[in-house]
């Protein structure tokens, strides 16, 4: 008869669901930006699965399960200058995947999203204009009004 432990047998961790397969993005990356196999640079392993994860999904929570880390090792990993670089441009490719899914709903629909799009596009054109025009004179209503304000102890 096989002899038992008295030591609990340590149980394994349940498998962690992958992040959902994305679709193509049909636009071209801009020049100059790197794709997630740019984090070639970064020899660790989990550092770079990391990047790719969270170039692609935009949280770190959902780039941290995919590389099986917690987010402390993640912050952790700031402190190197070579990984908060790579971060930093993983940043700007889920920035820019997030821009392009805006796109598309905006042109399928979307008027609050259009208008929010052609803002940051062309603010001088879109942005919400206010035109305040004052002559210089104050009115006696005016002056009383303020007067009633409540005062600030700016001690």
């Amino acid at each position: 008869m096989p002899r038992r432990s008295a030591l609990p047998s340590k149980a394994k961790k349940p498998a962690r669901k992958p992040l959902p397969k994305r679709r193509a993005d049909p636009t071209p990356t801009p020049a100059g930006k790197p794709k997630p196999s740019a984090f070639h640079d970064i020899a660790h392993l989990k550092k770079r699965v990391f990047l790719a994860a969270f170039s692609e999904c935009g949280t770190v929570t959902q780039a941290a399960e995919q590389a099986d880390i917690c987010r402390r090792t993640h912050t952790n990993w700031l402190k190197d200058p070579a990984y908060a670089a790579a971060f930093e441009d993983a940043t700007e490719m889920a920035g820019d995947s997030l821009e392009v899914e805006a796109r598309r709903r905006a042109f399928a629909g979307s008027d609050t999203l259009l208008i929010f799009m052609l803002k940051a596009a062309r603010p001088a054109k879109f942005r919400d204009n206010v035109h305040h025009e004052h002559d210089g004179k104050v009115t006696l209503e005016q002056l009383v009004a303020a007067s009633r304000l409540p005062e600030h102890d700016h001690a």
